[in-house]
Formats: structure tokens, C-alpha cells, sequence
């Protein structure tokens, strides 16, 4: 049975694949699933700005309302802050409307549990089954309610007192992406003291991620020169990954990101058990670096449930994926961008910059080949599996060829990593070779 989970949630363009037949039968299942745990439910959903946010957003509240289960309905707000509002609130589950960094044509949506954490693999598992065998989904005789609510001020004192964080004299560049942040983070950066600079910050959820954002760091990186901030952010869609740019315009690497991070909370004594948790695409440089300073990697697949999961386990504060999905477990149970920009901006005052230097990575081919839905069958099946082996063996004792079919885009990621100067020319092998598929 194929799961109808991508790597975080659902998503599609909007009226193809991710239309309203589609999402009201997912929603109906979502509640069938969380009826199983008794009656009296209720569900806080909130959007990013994308234009078909509205209907979407009725189509979910109506689909549930006729399950017996009443709404509430936040606006927009980023990801991570409906993880806490869930959690803060006692809501029995959340429903983030967003398609994250995709472009505007896109929609998705996102599942939280009453704790504040993603769907794990056995809940998507349980949903998927509902969605597929159909059940009776009669209407309920009495009729859940729905509300719209406002939970802004609430995540906002959040997160301005999760640590000491004061910014007088301190100049901010964000690119809120016109997106879910284009509100709260300015205003979260101002409320600390600093002085801020924006583009980008609309929520005319057409322009959402387009040639901005986490996805288009040229953006923040131009911007930054022109109005002399001392650190700047670019958010993506819903505000849950972000990217860090220093004052001269160049872009921090998700690595970089990951060990600064990581050496502030050892060397404040926040950092669980000395370990981080992180996918295994991340640059193996990564954890010989952080090894130097007593720092151990654990490694899991793709996606940020995985990374929720490894924490949860074992007890751990601190995950993180190199494209700025960056989880303060002892915070917030997500990536969290706004967040992340706060205790980056603190780490900055502090000097931790400098650390940078004492970063070691490995050299890396990447390629994000667009394909279709027949070329992505092929691969999936393994059409190219004995190609990419033949690629491997050619290569030297610690160099790792990572090929793999994206969970949000039509997209075959590949990353060749080592030591060789022939590390393009492997990369530019595979990729014609999935073009050909």
C-alpha cells in the first residue's frame, strides 16, 4: 500500500494532484483516525499565505465539523508556532496549510499530534489505511463547531523568553519569503531591540518562495550589502527552515549552521548527552569536525519526523538537517526558523562566528534532476540501481555516492562526496543517466 505521506505531510500543485476531492477525504480520514482515541475532539488549523489557503482551509474545517470534531482557525502563523499553540492550547491536533518552500502553485498540508510532534511512520500508516479501505464516513448527527481564533501575542512571548535574548544595537536583514514569518519575525526582532531591515515581507501568498527566501539566498545576500545589517535570515513558505547570511552577502553552509549550534549548547551545558542527531546526507566532514570538541552524530533518514523520533528515544535536545531545518528539542519539537535566528543572533554577539574556522567538510557533487512521473516509477523500481553500484565501486575508501527520490518535489537528488577531483564528473554521470531513464 503506498503511503500518501510525502516526507513531511502532503503536498502537491494545487487542483491537480492536492485537490479539494483529495483533501477532503484525507481530512476525513485524519478524523476517523483521531475519533479512535474517543469523542470530544478538537483541532487548531492554521495556513501560510498561499492563495488557495481560504478554501483549503474550509474544505478541512468542514470536513472534520461533519466528523463531530470542532475547529479552531489560527490564520497565518508559522509551522513551529502551531506545533506549540497545539501543545500550549490542549488541542487534540493541528493542521498546518502550507506547501513549506515550494512555489505558490503548491499547497500541502502538515499533521501534528496533541503533543506538538509530527505524524510518526505508524500514524501516517494508520491514516494511509483509512484512506485506502474507505470506510463509513457518515456525518456525525451532531455537528462540530468552528471558530477563528488569534494565538499571535501567545507565540510570540513564547519565544522571545525561551532564552536572554537581547539585541539593542544589533542590525537584522530577514527575508521573510512572503510567507508565514512576514509578520512575527520583524516584529519579534524589534521587540528584542534590534534594529530591522525587510524584504519580502507580504503575504501575498502569490509571491510566496518566488526568487526569495531559503530557496533564492541571492535575495538576502544582495540585500544585506545595501542596508549594512550585521546577520541576516531568509525563512522558507511556512517559517519552519531558515538560512543565516553574514554581513558581507555570503550564505553561512547548513553545516556551518549545525556546528555552531551545536558548540554553543555543549559549551553552555544544553547539549543532552553530547550528541546531535542528523539525516545521513549531511556531509560526513560534519562529524569528524564535531568529534574534535566531544561531540557525537547520530544518523537517520530524510525528513524532520526522523530527526523528532531520534529525540525523542534517546532523550536528546539538538537535530538538525543541512538545509536549515533546525530542531531545539528542549524548546519546540520542530525546525523552527524564527527560533533559530534568535539563537543564532545571540551566537554572533558572542563571537562564536570565529568557531567557522575550525569546520572541516568534505567536497561534494550535487544535482536536483527534474523528472517525470514515469521516470520517477523507473527509479523507483531500480532501474538505475546497478548504474549508480558500478559508480560506487569505483570509488575510494570513505567517499559515498547518496541518490534518492525527494519527498516534496519531482525531484532525483544526488550528492557524490570524497576526496577526487573526478567528483562532478561522477555527479554529471548519474544525472544523465536518470535523464535518460
Amino acid at each position: 500500500m503506498k503511503s500518501v505521506f510525502g516526507t513531511d505531510g502532503v503536498r502537491g500543485v494545487y487542483g491537480e494532484d492536492f485537490n479539494l476531492d483529495f483533501i477532503k477525504r484525507l481530512t476525513k480520514s485524519v478524523g476517523v483516525y483521531l475519533l479512535k482515541g474517543g469523542s470530544n475532539k478538537k483541532v487548531l488549523i492554521a495556513t501560510d499565505t498561499r492563495v488557495s489557503k481560504q478554501d483549503i482551509e474550509k474544505e478541512v474545517y468542514s470536513a472534520l465539523n461533519s466528523l463531530g470534531i470542532d475547529t479552531s482557525c489560527a490564520g497565518i502563523i508559522p509551522t513551529p508556532a502551531l506545533h506549540y499553540l497545539v501543545r500550549a492550547n490542549h488541542f487534540d491536533m493541528g493542521i498546518m496549510i502550507t506547501a513549506s518552500h515550494n512555489t505558490g502553485e503548491y499547497n500541502g498540508l502538515k499533521f501534528i499530534t496533541k503533543e506538538g510532534y509530527k505524524f510518526n511512520d505508524s500514524q501516517e500508516e494508520e491514516v494511509t489505511k483509512i484512506f485506502y479501505e474507505q470506510p463509513s464516513l457518515k456525518e456525525n448527527i451532531k455537528q462540530g463547531k468552528n471558530e477563528f481564533v488569534s494565538f499571535n501575542k501567545q507565540y510570540e512571548d513564547y519565544i522571545k523568553k525561551a532564552d536572554d535574548f537581547s539585541f539593542n544595537g544589533i542590525k537584522v536583514a530577514l527575508d521573510c519569503a512572503n510567507g508565514a514569518s512576514f509578520s512575527v519575525a520583524p516584529k519579534v526582532f524589534s521587540d528584542l531591540g534590534a534594529e530591522v531591515f525587510c524584504i519580502n515581507n507580504s503575504d501575498n501568498g502569490k509571491l510566496i518562495n518566488k526568487d526569495c527566501g531559503s530557496t533564492h539566498t541571492e535575495a538576502i545576500s544582495s540585500f544585506i550589502k545595501s542596508c549594512g545589517a550585521d546577520v541576516g535570515f531568509s525563512f522558507d513558505g511556512d517559517a519552519d527552515r531558515v538560512n543565516v547570511c553574514f554581513a558581507s552577502g555570503e550564505i553561512m553552509s547548513g553545516e556551518a549552521l549545525i556546528f555552531l549550534c551545536s558548540n554553543y549548547l555543549k559549551n553552555n551545558g544544553k547539549l543532552k548527552a553530547n550528541e546531535i542527531i542528523t539525516p545521513y546526507v549531511t556531509n560526513c566532514g560534519l562529524d569528524k569536525s564535531l568529534e574534535k570538541f566531544g561531540i557525537g552524530v547520530q544518523r537517520v533518514g530524510v525528513g524532520g519526523k526522523f530527526i523528532q523520533q531520534k529525540l525523542l528515544e534517546n532523550n536528546l535536545s539538538f537535530g538538525a538537517e543541512d538545509n536549515g531545518h533546525i530542531v531545539w528539542g528542549d524548546y519546540n519539537l520542530c525546525s523552527d526558523g524564527l527560533l533559530t535566528a534568535l539563537f543564532v543572533t545571540k551566537i554572533m554577539k558572542q563571537g562564536y562566528f570565529e568557531k567557522i574556522k575550525e569546520l572541516e567538510i568534505f567536497k561534494q557533487a550535487k544535482r536536483n534532476v527534474r523528472i517525470s512521473n514515469d521516470q520517477k516509477e523507473k527509479f523507483l523500481s531500480g532501474e538505475l540501481d546497478d548504474f549508480v553500484e558500478s559508480k560506487k565501486n569505483s570509488m575510494k575508501d570513505g567517499e559515498r555516492i547518496i541518490v534518492r527520490a525527494s519527498g516534496t518535489e519531482p525531484l532525483i537528488r544526488v550528492i557524490v562526496e570524497g576526496f577526487a577531483s573526478d567528483l562532478e564528473k561522477i555527479a554529471t554521470e548519474i544525472e544523465n543517466a536518470i535523464k535518460n531513464l
